[in-house]
């Protein structure tokens, strides 16, 4: 997720889908629909303004509880828009 975020907000979206190979293993690009990166960037929107480091394609293992409840509250609103488009 972080990582999703991290390269819609930095890449041009010609290389959302592009694969960087490092080591032999895959390290940056998007395995989800065009939606989903587009709710990705939207996100990561707001996430500069709650931690710019994460959104640092070179920090991959970054965590912070900053980070964290971003993460948390991303999750419960877009789940509560879920709920309410069902109702």
């Amino acid at each position: 997720h972080r990582s999703w975020m991290a390269i819609t907000s930095n890449l041009p979206r010609s290389s959302w889908y592009e694969y960087e190979y490092v080591d032999g293993n895959s390290k940056r690009y998007l395995d989800q629909p065009p939606f989903f990166a587009f709710f990705e960037y939207a996100l990561s929107q707001l996430a500069y303004y709650v931690d710019p480091e994460m959104l640092k394609l070179e920090n991959y293992n970054y965590c912070s509880t900053e980070t964290v409840v971003f993460f948390r509250l991303s999750v419960i609103c877009t789940e509560a828009l879920l709920v309410i488009g069902v109702i």
